[in-house]
Formats: C-alpha cells, sequence, structure tokens
C-alpha cells in the first residue's frame, strides 16, 4: 500500500494538534512505511471535501452530521489561566463575573463558558488581545498580558512548572474532544481505511 493521505487539521487550537497527531502519526509511519501523510494546519473550520483533503481532525462540536467520525483523544476540559505577575498585579477572579474587571485574551469567535449549578453560562470577555492563533493566546498569558480561557492539556506543563496559574475554581465545561473525520464510508481509499483502523484499534486498546 503507498501514496499521499492528506489530512488537515481544521482545528482553532493548532498547538493541542500537535499533541494529538503525534503518538498517531509516530505509530502509523512506522506501521505503514509506503504511505506520505501531508498534514495542514488550519485555525479556521476548513471544508476538507472542497480543499480535496482525505480527512480532518476537528473538535467533536464542531463536526458537520453528514462526516463519519473517529475518536482520537478524550474530552477537553477548559481552564482561565493566568501569569503569576498578573495575578499578582490585579488580583485573581473568584467567580466569573470578576472577569469584566480584567484583561481578557480572547481566540476569535470562542465565548467562554461556565457551569453553574449544572447550567451553562457564558461570560462577555474584552481585553486588549485579540488572536486566532492558539501559540499567541497562551505566549500572551505567560508574559503577563491577561487571562486565556484555553483547554487544559496546552497549559498543562506551564501550570507544572509554575509558569501559569490556572485562576478560577469556577467549574469550567469540558469539550467533547478531538475527531478524525472523513465524508462517506463507501468507497473509502486502502491509505485513509489503513488509517481509520489503526485509530479504531489505538482507541480499543
Amino acid at each position: 500500500m503507498s501514496g499521499a493521505l492528506r489530512g488537515c487539521c481544521a482545528l482553532r487550537r493548532c498547538a493541542l494538534a500537535i499533541d494529538v497527531l503525534r503518538p498517531i502519526l509516530a505509530r502509523f509511519l512506522t506501521a505503514y512505511p509506503d504511505i506520505r501523510v501531508d498534514v495542514s494546519l488550519d485555525e479556521a473550520l476548513t471544508n476538507v471535501v472542497a480543499e480535496g483533503f482525505d480527512a480532518g481532525i476537528r473538535l467533536g462540536h464542531a463536526l458537520d452530521r453528514e462526516m463519519i467520525a473517529v475518536r482520537v483523544s478524550v474530552d477537553q476540559r477548559v481552564v482561565v489561566v493566568g501569569s503569576p505577575d498578573y495575578l499578582a498585579a490585579h488580583g485573581r477572579p473568584s467567580h466569573p463575573r470578576d472577569l469584566h474587571d480584567h484583561d481578557c485574551i480572547t481566540l476569535r469567535n470562542v465565548a467562554w463558558r461556565f457551569l453553574e449549578n449544572d447550567r451553562t453560562f457564558e461570560v462577555a470577555s474584552d481585553g486588549h488581545i485579540v488572536t486566532n492563533n492558539s501559540g499567541v493566546l497562551v505566549d500572551s498569558a505567560v508574559d503577563g498580558l491577561g487571562l486565556a480561557y484555553v483547554f487544559e492539556s496546552m497549559v498543562r506543563k506551564l501550570l507544572t512548572e509554575k509558569t501559569s496559574h490556572a485562576c478560577t475554581r469556577q467549574v469550567l465545561p469540558t469539550d467533547s474532544g478531538y475527531f478524525l473525520y472523513y465524508p462517506s464510508r463507501a468507497n473509502l481509499a486502502p491509505k485513509l481505511k489503513a488509517l481509520v483502523e489503526f485509530v479504531k484499534t489505538r482507541n480499543r486498546a
């Protein structure tokens, strides 16, 4: 089996895409050395069919209904983080409503959602930095420019190293995690079928 497998990671948080893809690609290419994988990282929700990709990786809530999907990550927990210097200067919010008094570094078109009494609510976030890049989001928080609303897995190492601190005890929602998706089960190319079966076997393990 040979040929190029084109995959688009249409993610809003491309930094996490690397963590999702690395263990999959390393083992998949070891098992199928004749397959070449073409990976494109895109912060937008790319239409994989229109762009000519074989498959994509996207958060579960953003999947189109007609797509076939296979899970590639666990659910993602959200945290609000800030640097020690920022929190020392501006205080630590004790409730999401306190975020109105803070500089919020926002990822474009991503709402800040929280849970209270088993109900989800949104808080309007505002600040000096708006970006469509998760790397800028995290780096700006580390540099003390404000608070960021991110997946915990993106900043776990920073939290361990005390470079950043989780700064609200309010319960935050989890996202449904990442899925490999493709348009149809019919006429599945052998290279894509190999990847799908590889991911399914990995999930069962």
